[in-house]
């Protein structure tokens, strides 16, 4: 990317990075982690043109969601759907993430449009998340 003149890195990280959640404190600890790498990396690399960003996003409907719900509907010994009914009262936009919505912040991030954005992390949770920063 160096030698190209620059580029885009994107990191995909997720909710448990900003928020304590159960039974994710080493997915937690991890992201974090790579947050405070996005931060690093984006100064040490804007001079040569490369842009370091991140994407959060929270509950999107893939076969990952649905074994983690499931096993938390488990562990709670609830119904999978009354689970994923509390979920989604929690979230204002009164959805789960599609994959496409994830790939559309992406693709923007990965643009020129995004050519000043950097060392940023952009959260698509429908509202879930409820941190100020």
């Amino acid at each position: 990317m160096k030698r190209r003149g620059g580029g885009s890195i994107i990191h995909i990280v997720n909710n448990s990075c900003r928020e304590g959640v159960h039974a994710s404190g080493v997915p937690g600890a991890v992201n974090s982690t790579l947050l405070n790498l996005n931060k690093t990396m984006a100064d040490e690399l804007a001079a040569d043109g490369m842009r370091v960003n991140a994407v959060n996003p929270a509950f999107v409907e893939t076969g990952r969601m649905g074994r983690h719900t499931a096993a938390m509907a488990r562990e709670k010994d609830v119904p999978v759907e009354e689970l994923r009914r509390g979920i989604l009262y929690q979230i204002p936009m009164g959805r789960f993430g599609r994959p496409a919505d994830i790939a559309n912040v992406v693709r923007f991030l990965a643009s020129d449009a995004a050519d000043f954005i950097t060392g940023s992390v952009i959260t698509v949770d429908g509202g879930l998340g409820r941190s100020v920063f």
